[in-house]
Parts: structure tokens; sequence; C-alpha cells
């Protein structure tokens, strides 16, 4: 949670595998999972430096 958030996009290599089962009313259902093997997180946001105040050219 700390490295992604909603909307992110992430490289993820690995290998699709597919498992057919029987849910708890006997239907034959299929499960999709990934087995990751490499994974690559977006560059992480640096936070810019605030603007810097208005310079006055107005004597005090």
């Amino acid at each position: 949670m700390q490295y992604l958030h909603k909307g992110d996009k992430i490289t993820v290599v690995g290998d699709l595998v597919i498992r057919p089962y029987l849910d708890k009313n006997g239907v034959e259902r299929t499960s999709v999972q990934v087995s990751i093997t490499d994974m690559e997180l977006p560059a992480q946001k640096t936070q810019a430096a605030p603007p810097a105040p208005p310079e006055d050219d107005l004597p005090i």
C-alpha cells in the first residue's frame, strides 16, 4: 500500500496459471493467477520545492 496507488502503472513478468475448480454448488469455474517472477514499480514522485515568495519592489 505504501508503494502503489490506484491508477499506478506497473510492469509484471511471470506466467499465467489457469486452474479449473468446482465451486460450492458443484459448478465448474476457472481460476486465473499470475505467478510473478519480476515486477517494476513506478518511479517515486519527488516533492517539488515550494514556490519562492514574490519579491516586492516597493520601498518599506
